[in-house]
């Protein structure tokens, strides 16, 4: 104690120096985290949980069964998710989707500045952090769990007392205090998450236990005596903790039913993020089922995070029982911890996120903190000059490391709500409308729908763990039509169905199939309405009998591809049961008119145009397909966004050719 208090001393002046050469480049860092992660809303979860915060803050008991859809008013649901859902909701009540993005760049911000306080002395702390936050990078998300593994990574940054040469039989009570609260605050921010917390708390007791950093040789039973006194220290807080939550028996069924042994018993529809970690290897490794190698997004590192679970842990056994990281000394802990997470990440990719933070934590030095020094000023004064050069580049190559890792993944910032999972205009229109009855969708659809269709119910939505009994009746209903007609669609009084797009499949005579016309016949249901993704079919009830006919879409099919209503208007197209040009012509006219950046109309218009269209049109319309954001190309079908290109070459041709060739 005595030789760090003369260490202080020395640092004196030049302890604010320091302070701004190290934080200045530490927060930049994580405000260029926090500035990646703000890309474009796409969460498929946070509109359920943004309506269960405003059931709350409209004063609404917390709910026991599941009461929005339909089809699961009988299942039990409960509100697992207070804090986040509280958060997320005062959010968006005030500043919109904009906020969210905001909201998940400032938990990014934070995720990063927390990975850099945990090795505060060394300048490596910049690629380990980038390292950490590149493999999380794609689970940072505007999630509960994000909050969480904040909480995590703090206990790891608790102020530590002395040490001392004698053994604690209880820790301390700041420490027990601080475990406490930050167990609470995981309980009622995701009540899955008390795992995770729980150990984080029996890692950092033992240390206390044990009698702090200066104990340097200690036998293997004592290690193994602290560690069960950590766990036993543990397991009484986590108890309170859980039964001072709001629903304490609804959140202990909710981890059995979310364990890993559980989970692989059931087949979940509705989620595809809940996959092993193992299927993004297999996709890699072995192909989709074209042969096609598939890389997800986050594998690379992924491969890089697998070898690191390895020499991670033999990098922290190499180091001396006293220097290893702050709270992460007790091997009977730390190992066993590093090995759950380890497996819980191939259990479900998701938990990557935890064992990110986890390695990063190891590869952290006993001096953790937010604002700790980064070097003796002493020792940098006493050497030459040529030494503070050299470190000055080695802190910059650092620093370059780091942001390269953190900008591997990220993307143009935009404040804006990404629509390529969301049919938003659809559901704009029948809320506009007020169509009649209850709404049949694709899960994914239902996620968004909870929130923008408050006053209907729905089938389903994201909350995959709600709607397991209809996962077999929900695949049956894609394959069979008659499953979807009479055990959804009439079982359940569905008048309004929001449909994804199908694709399209061309028969030996050049016509095209209508799969809608298999599944939802012509005589019983029309299409209303189509956007970038989804339409809306309306069955033909008397209720509906006038929006049927101002708005029915006859002839425009958007599962068909653009080029074969251009032929049709051209009056080249040739195969059986097209419709008529007028009728065509008529709804493209009613198409634009309605949505002028309706790309799928905008897309035959200008196909017309690349034929008939003097040099003027062609170069218009050219203008308005490249004013077209890339970002909002990429919210189009994958066939859409190939025709934009075809489009702009056919328009780009015909300001070469004269007028009148074709």
């Amino acid at each position: 104690d005595e030789e760090d208090e003369e260490e202080d001393g020395e640092e004196g002046s030049g302890h604010t120096r320091s302070l701004l050469w190290d934080e200045l480049p530490d927060w930049g860092l994580s405000l260029v985290a926090g500035l990646s992660c703000c890309e474009r809303l796409a969460e498929q979860d946070i509109w359920w949980q943004i309506r269960l915060g405003d059931d709350m803050l409209a004063g609404l008991p917390l709910p026991k069964y599941e009461s929005w859809t339909y089809t699961s008013t009988h299942v039990p649901f409960h509100n697992h998710w207070p804090i986040s859902s509280l958060i997320f909701a005062l959010t968006h009540s005030l500043f919109s989707v904009p906020g969210l993005v905001v909201l998940r760049g400032v938990l990014c911000c934070l995720f990063f500045r927390l990975l850099l306080a945990l090795r505060p002395r060394c300048r490596l702390r910049y690629p380990l952090a980038g390292f950490a936050f590149a493999v999380a990078r794609h689970r940072l998300q505007l999630r509960p769990e994000t909050f969480c593994v904040l909480v995590f990574l703090v206990l790891f940054l608790l102020p530590r007392p002395r040490g001392s040469p004698t053994l604690r039989l209880f820790p301390t009570p700041s420490l027990v205090v601080s475990a406490f609260l930050c167990v609470t605050l995981v309980t009622n921010t995701h009540f899955g998450m008390v795992p995770f917390i729980g150990l984080g708390s029996c890692i950092t007791a033992a240390e206390q236990l044990g009698g702090g950093a200066l104990v340097r040789s200690r036998s293997v039973f004592r290690l193994f005596g602290e560690a069960v006194q950590g766990m036993l220290m543990a397991v009484p807080l986590m108890g309170l903790a859980v039964l001072l939550s709001p629903q304490p028996v609804a959140g202990i069924a909710y981890l059995v039913a979310h364990s890993p042994i559980a989970y692989h018993q059931q087949h979940y529809a509705s989620n595809p993020e809940m996959k092993p970690l193992r299927e993004d290897f297999e996709l890699m490794l072995q192909g989709d089922r074209k042969g096609k190698s598939r890389w997800r997004i986050g594998t690379p590192m992924l491969i890089v995070w697998g070898l690191s679970c390895v020499f991670v842990p033999l990098f922290w056994l190499c180091k001396s029982l006293c220097n290893r990281p702050n709270g992460l000394r007790n091997p009977f802990l730390v190992l066993p911890a590093h090995v759950i997470l380890v497996l819980l990440t191939v259990d479900r990719a998701r938990n990557v996120l935890w064992s990110a933070a986890m390695l990063a934590a190891m590869c952290g030095s006993r001096r953790a903190g937010i604002f700790v020094p980064g070097l003796d000023v002493s020792f940098s004064a006493k050497s030459h000059q040529m030494w503070q050069m050299k470190r000055v580049v080695w802190g910059v190559a650092c620093a370059a490391a780091g942001l390269g890792l953190v900008l591997l993944e990220g993307r143009w910032p935009s404040l804006a709500m990404a629509r390529h999972n969301w049919p938003t205009d659809s559901v704009e229109w029948v809320r506009k409308h007020g169509t009649q009855g209850n709404i049949y969708h694709t899960l994914t659809f239902g996620g968004y729908i909870v929130w923008h269709l408050r006053k209907y119910r729905l089938f389903a939505d994201t909350r995959e763990y709600c709607f397991r009994h209809l996962d077999r009746l929900y695949f049956e209903a894609h394959k069979n039509p008659d499953v979807l007609r009479h055990q959804i669609l009439d079982e359940y009084g569905v008048n309004t169905f929001i449909s994804l797009i199908p694709g399209n499949r061309q028969l030996p005579d050049k016509s095209f199939e209508d799969v809608h016309s298999r599944f939802v016949p012509a005589d019983e249901w029309a299409r209303v309405y189509f956007d970038h993704l989804s339409e809306v079919m309306l069955r033909r009830i008397p209720k509906h009998r006038k929006l049927i006919h101002k708005y029915e879409i006859k002839a425009l099919n958007p599962s068909l591809p653009p080029d074969y209503f251009a032929r049709i208007l051209l009056g080249t197209e040739t195969s059986r049961g097209a419709p008529q040009r007028q009728l065509v012509e008529k709804e493209l006219s009613e198409c634009l008119a309605r949505q002028p950046q309706q790309v799928f109309c905008l897309v035959i218009r200008y196909l017309v145009l690349g034929v008939r269209g003097n040099h003027f049109e062609t170069s218009d319309a050219l203008k308005r397909l490249e004013s077209i954001s890339q970002l909002d190309i990429v919210n189009e079908r994958v066939y859409i966004q190939g025709w934009i290109t075809s489009t702009k070459i056919v328009l780009r041709n015909r300001g070469r050719r004269p007028a009148g060739s074709s």
